[in-house]
């Protein structure tokens, strides 16, 4: 289970293709660019960054500038999650240098295109949902934060005012969110689900991996214990090859037929393809897909009586390319959306937890990504007052190279959404991508440690 980066997009981004025809792109703070590839301008990379001390910008010189400006630079906000005011606090700090680098680099750099990604919701909502929403279950009236994520928008709101006061009065603003966010309170263990219907089986060992991955986790989170593992030159021990170790010891492959993981899918222990395969290709591995497909959207939770997920899906009915055997075999839908916000579900693999409970809380989470995000167009050209249906993600990269008066590569899914008074014509080139080939970067054992104690922090690992 390695870390990603930017290396492991194996497709064209959407501002490499505005580089090449001509236009001058800036990014700030957009997952997924590190480490920083050449681009047609400027960038500064955002989630997954290491440290201050990685080159984090291109071009490299920009870093440099940006020291001097600035004096310092934060990659990411970071935790920890049950300590909800310093949470709100690094939140803050780290929006303001969003806002003021973004202000600078608009003012002082040339740009045709420029995107920033502020994180700051995502962060908060995930922890403080349940001391905004009078209807959830964990709402506390007294708990002090009730009004911490409305002034987190408040202080978003005057970063977009002075945004718009410092670009040109043609331009074309696009206020796009990644997802939306509601309210959820259980967690589904998939793999302990798993393990009680037979299809998951440990070994005898299981006990010992999972007594000593909880003590390293907690190990991990000591500060003076990190620095004495560099010190001692323990660099090579890195938690990602330990827990991926401890799974992988903790299952008895011989007697698994599948298994969820951290992608949010399950996996069929297929022969041939997993190293311990054991489900044979063809009519017992469809039989068996289509099995936990039913099973899974039956599922009720016995607190809820209510169903756990929303969609059980097949990778090769929502996928195409030449990726789609690395995805997992079944994508899991969590409900997400219920009213009763004590019906929305997470989803976790650990196979750590005991006892081994199917259903828990989702403590400290009491917020989750929602499937409906929000998309807003304002400047020249653009409808008023005009209710977009149906629009998707994957329909931004096209809109935006439209808007941008350039070919739309073929192979980019969506299409331009109708937006626009005068419809822009969409100009597609006949040309085909089979994906990068360049060799993948890797994580420094350092740099490993610092990106996984941040996720760790904030509760993803």
């Amino acid at each position: 289970m390695p870390l990603t980066n930017a290396s492991s997009v194996r497709t064209e981004r959407f501002w490499e293709v505005l580089g090449r025809q001509q236009c001058r792109v800036g990014l700030l703070n957009v997952p997924y660019t590190y480490p920083p590839s050449p681009v047609n301008g400027f960038l500064v990379a955002g989630m997954l960054t290491p440290s201050v001390e990685s080159e984090f910008t291109y071009p490299p010189a920009l870093k440099g500038e940006l020291l001097k400006k600035f004096g310092t630079y934060i990659t990411d906000v970071s935790g920890p999650n049950n300590d909800k005011a310093r949470l709100i606090e690094n939140v803050r700090i780290y929006t303001e240098q969003q806002q003021a680098m973004a202000l600078y680099l608009l003012k002082e750099k040339s740009w045709d295109f420029f995107s920033v990604v502020f994180v700051g919701p995502d962060r908060l909502q995930h922890f403080l949902w349940a001391d905004m929403d009078q209807n959830h279950p964990w709402y506390n009236a007294s708990s002090g934060f009730q009004g911490e994520l409305l002034a987190h928008y408040q202080a978003l709101d005057t970063t977009l005012s002075q945004i718009l006061q410092a670009i040109p009065q043609d331009t074309l603003v696009f206020l796009i969110s990644d997802h939306g966010f509601n309210g959820c309170a259980r967690k589904f263990f998939v793999n302990h689900w798993l393990y009680e219907q037979g299809l998951l089986a440990l070994n005898s060992t299981s006990g010992v991996w999972s007594s000593s991955m909880t003590l390293l986790n907690r190990l991990y989170k000591v500060p003076l214990l990190r620095e004495l593992k560099q010190k001692l030159g323990w660099k090579k021990i890195r938690l990602s090859d330990l827990r991926s170790a401890s799974f992988s010891n903790m299952v008895d492959w011989s007697r698994t037929q599948v298994y969820f993981g951290l992608d949010g899918g399950l996996r069929i222990n297929l022969r041939g393809r997993e190293p311990e395969g054991i489900v044979s290709p063809g009519q017992e591995y469809d039989d068996l897909r289509q099995s936990l497909r039913q099973q899974l959207i039956a599922l009720c939770d016995p607190l809820t009586g209510r169903p756990v997920l929303s969609a059980v899906l097949f990778n090769d009915k929502i996928y195409h390319g030449p990726y789609v055997d690395l995805a997992p075999d079944l994508i899991l839908e969590p409900q997400r959306e219920q009213q009763n916000l004590a019906e929305n579900y997470l989803l976790d693999g650990d196979l750590r937890a005991t006892p081994k409970l199917v259903f828990t809380s989702s403590e400290p989470y009491s917020g989750n990504h929602a499937l409906d995000g929000i998309f807003c167009a304002w400047g020249p050209g653009v409808r008023i007052a005009y209710l977009v249906e149906g629009a998707g993600i994957i329909d931004l990269a096209p809109t935006i190279l439209g808007a941008m008066g350039c070919v739309v590569p073929k192979y980019i899914d969506g299409g331009i959404l109708d937006i626009f008074t005068d419809p822009v014509v969409e100009q597609v080139s006949t040309g085909t991508f089979t994906g990068r080939k360049e060799a993948q970067y890797e994580y420094s054992q350092e740099e490993t440690d610092l990106v996984e104690q941040r996720l760790r922090d904030l509760g993803y690992l």
